[in-house]
């Protein structure tokens, strides 16, 4: 998995510098899946993905929606265990987020860049 840092660049301000970036098919398929927890800070972007899943995870995330250009373009809070998204059209990529940590750090229409750490 590649370090990344994540800026909204509407707000001018970073969201973490604690994430990882899932591009390839069993990373991207694996997720988040049997962790107990991740620390509230970190962020899990998935590329390319259009919808996600919580099967076999353990607690509830926020999940932001990215098109390709890195615009919010859907958030869906609060994403409980067990379940399978919405399939989002215009999704690129999207980030997990533990819940509550996201909250007014971003909105649908914000612009997101994702740094690459090396």
């Amino acid at each position: 998995m590649k370090s990344i840092w994540i800026y909204n660049a509407s707000r001018e301000s970073y969201i973490t510098k604690n994430a990882h970036r899932a591009d390839k098919f069993w990373r991207r398929l694996i997720g988040l899946m049997w962790r107990g927890s991740v620390p509230m800070d970190y962020g899990f972007a998935i590329k390319p993905c259009r919808q996600v899943h919580t099967m076999n995870m353990k607690f509830t995330i926020d999940v932001v929606y990215l098109n390709k250009a890195g615009v919010v373009i859907a958030v869906d809070y609060e994403f409980e265990p067990w379940r399978f998204g919405k399939n989002i059209k215009d999704s690129y990529e999207v980030i997990e987020f533990q819940t509550g940590f996201v909250g007014s750090q971003l909105t649908v229409g914000d612009v997101i860049v994702i740094e690459n750490v090396e």
